[in-house]
């Protein structure tokens, strides 16, 4: 019995080294993909002006329904479905609050003209727009504005 539980508990602490050692990997997809997400997307600026919402389907994480300015945007993993509550993320223009629906942002900037575009998923990230920020935040940064 006592060779039974040293040999579980040694299997144990090797399984817990070998997760520990998987989690921080460089090749690790999660690692990856958080990576990507704190660097921001940059699309590049197409060669003609496309709507808003088809620029916003090139991001990975970002659910867009809909079609053109009344399109529906959420973010993956964010806002549950609620029959009475917004889902939308707060659009964030140049550091200038633009509001939850896409409509606000879409006839103010022109995909050409944008230089990067960044989304915050985390709380810790999104503190500093407060409850407006509770269902992520979509940075839009133009080629000529501040980040």
């Amino acid at each position: 019995m006592k060779k039974l539980s040293i040999y579980l508990l040694l299997s144990l602490v090797t399984l817990f080294v070998i997760s520990c050692t998987a989690s921080n990997s460089a090749d690790n997809p999660n690692t990856a993909r958080k990576d990507a997400a704190e660097k921001g997307q940059n699309l590049g600026a197409p060669t003609e002006n496309i709507p808003l919402a088809n620029y916003l389907r090139k991001i990975p994480g970002l659910r867009i329904t809909g079609r053109g300015s009344t399109a529906k945007v959420t973010i993956a993993g964010l806002g549950n479905s609620s029959l009475m509550a917004s889902n939308s993320p707060l659009f964030v223009l140049d550091g200038v609050r633009m509001g939850t629906d896409l409509s606000q942002v879409s006839g103010l900037v022109e995909t050409s003209n944008i230089k990067n575009i960044k989304v915050l998923k985390n709380a810790s990230d999104t503190s500093f727009y407060g409850s407006s920020g509770a269902n992520g935040v979509i940075l839009i940064t133009t080629k000529k504005g501040k980040e």
